[in-house]
């Protein structure tokens, strides 16, 4: 992988903004930039807060007055999947992973988002790390392999996705490595590894590091995130856009149960149906349940629970509508 060099100098790395707008404003009010400072952004600027587009906005009008390198983060990433395409699984990886308050952010009116073509641009132009002389900057973390030896299309779920076994590795890339992604409750420093992600959109801190002397700056979350979800039209009845289409649904209660499917989906609930037996009812009205979306995913599995609130029969198919006991969103 032919990582892009930073010049060896001052650096401020910042943490997952996810959407925090006005805690990114105040941290970098609270940075001592010179017009030479490079800023590095380890990713995930946007989903689960209220105001992504403004995230991206507020990074680019920095980039104007000093070097910042932004990475792409797992979030970036699932965004340019579903606008490639917006297939039911890479809409539903979005949706469940916060995605619907990116684009309530992008929304003119109910039904109707679009994305500027600098925000496009930029999104494009994410690289997956950095270096210098002594740090590599990356967005979740590395495999345990020299750094000539990582590449970007064989190695990138694991630089976008990556948690446990990067953290617990004793492999030494000969640098140290700069992350985000896994949150903690102040900024990690270990002698091989720095985590700068310390949770703002989980109503914590928003920090960030400065490299060489490695203080610590953060600034507060200014109140609680509520769930924001991508609303239907005023005169819908539900509360967030369903999406049409097939994703894969197991489920741990009740056991013994096959696999299902979606026939629709949005961040309050599903409209399931058996894959193997659809003409055998499996639920009964008022059953609790709970599982897993994407259950086949290594990275993207989502857990909900939720009761069976509607029994519907297509000729011999029968479909359960499920309603989750809160908005599902892939764990952090």
């Amino acid at each position: 992988m032919d990582i892009p060099v930073i010049p060896e100098k001052e650096i401020f790395v910042i943490g997952d903004v996810h959407g925090c707008a006005d805690e990114l404003v105040a941290l970098l009010d609270k940075l001592p930039l010179r017009p030479d400072t490079a800023v590095v952004f380890v990713g995930d600027y946007i989903d689960r807060g209220p105001a992504s587009r403004r995230v991206i906005d507020t990074v680019l009008e920095l980039a104007k007055r000093v070097p910042v390198y932004p990475l792409m983060g797992n979030h970036e990433a699932l965004l340019l999947d579903f606008m490639e395409e917006p297939s039911p699984l890479n809409s539903a990886r979005f949706i469940y992973n916060g995605g619907g308050a990116t684009l309530q952010s992008y929304c003119e009116k109910p039904g109707d988002y679009d994305f500027p073509e600098s925000h496009v641009a930029f999104l494009l132009s994410l690289k997956l790390a950095y270096q210098t002389d002594s740090y590599i900057f990356v967005h979740a973390g590395l495999p345990d392999l020299p750094l000539n030896e990582i590449h970007e299309q064989a190695h990138r779920e694991t630089l976008l996705w990556i948690r446990g076994p990067f953290h617990r590795s004793s492999f030494r890339w000969g640098k140290t490595v700069v992350h985000g992604h896994s949150r903690v409750a102040r900024v990690e420093v270990e002698p091989h590894r720095i985590n700068v992600d310390t949770g703002c959109v989980y109503d914590n801190l928003l920090s960030a590091i400065h490299l060489p002397s490695r203080q610590v700056y953060s600034v507060a979350k200014r109140g609680a995130v509520e769930h924001t979800f991508l609303r239907e039209p005023p005169e819908s009845k539900r509360r967030a856009v369903r999406f049409e289409g097939q994703v894969d649904v197991a489920l741990s209660e009740p056991k013994g149960l096959p696999v299902f499917a979606t026939l629709n989906y949005n961040d309050f609930g599903l409209l399931l149906v058996s894959v193997r037996t659809p003409d055998v009812q499996v639920l009964s009205m008022g059953q609790e349940i709970a599982g897993l979306i994407f259950p086949n995913d290594t990275y993207v599995r989502v857990p909900f629970r939720g009761t069976v609130v509607r029994i519907e029969k297509d000729g011999s198919i029968y479909r359960y509508g499920v309603r989750f006991h809160a908005p599902a969103v892939q764990l952090p």
